[in-house]
């Protein structure tokens, strides 16, 4: 077969202007799928860290039977995968008050009992509240971001549970 003058490289174009595309929209689901595990799996952490301080009952405030802050902390930590506990941000909400946790490494050896004597009565809310910020690589697509100087978006998830026994 003869190729016609002026023909040649066509498949090398046509192939650039299908590829960036393609590679920019493959890099962009990557990393919505990445902040949507991010987002889910902090939400499961607070459910999860609400849900065992809520369940060991009412007047539970004896050793061995309450759970310490840094219990609590090393629970959210352990099914928060992939977000280290020094960029999480934790608040511990009860009857009795507040304990926050910015970030949440700095209670990871916290042995106050949580929660406290007055906020552990049968019809309490248990409210855990975490933020972790997240940064994406595609803010080093978007001009005038110079790079990774980019904020980042936060997630917060905040979960609520009731003393019931």
């Amino acid at each position: 077969m003869r190729q016609r003058n002026g023909r040649k490289g066509n498949a090398i174009i046509e192939f650039t202007l299908v590829a960036i595309p393609l590679i920019f929209i493959q890099i962009s689901i990557v990393e919505m799928c990445r902040g949507m595990w991010d987002y889910h799996s902090l939400a499961q952490a607070v459910k999860v860290a609400s849900r065992e301080a809520a369940t060991r009952g009412a007047g539970c405030a004896g050793a061995g039977c309450a759970m310490t802050v840094g219990q609590i902390a090393t629970t959210i930590s352990g099914f928060a995968v992939g977000m280290p506990a020094s960029s999480l941000n934790v608040t511990l909400t009860s009857n009795a008050g507040n304990v926050t946790c910015n970030p949440l490494s700095t209670c990871a050896g916290n042995n106050t009992v949580w929660p406290p004597a007055g906020g552990n009565a049968v019809g309490s809310d248990i409210i855990i509240t975490g933020s972790y910020n997240f940064t994406s690589m595609l803010m080093m697509f978007v001009p005038g971001t110079n790079g990774m100087q980019f904020s980042g978006v936060t997630f917060t998830a905040k979960t609520r549970q009731v003393i019931l026994f």
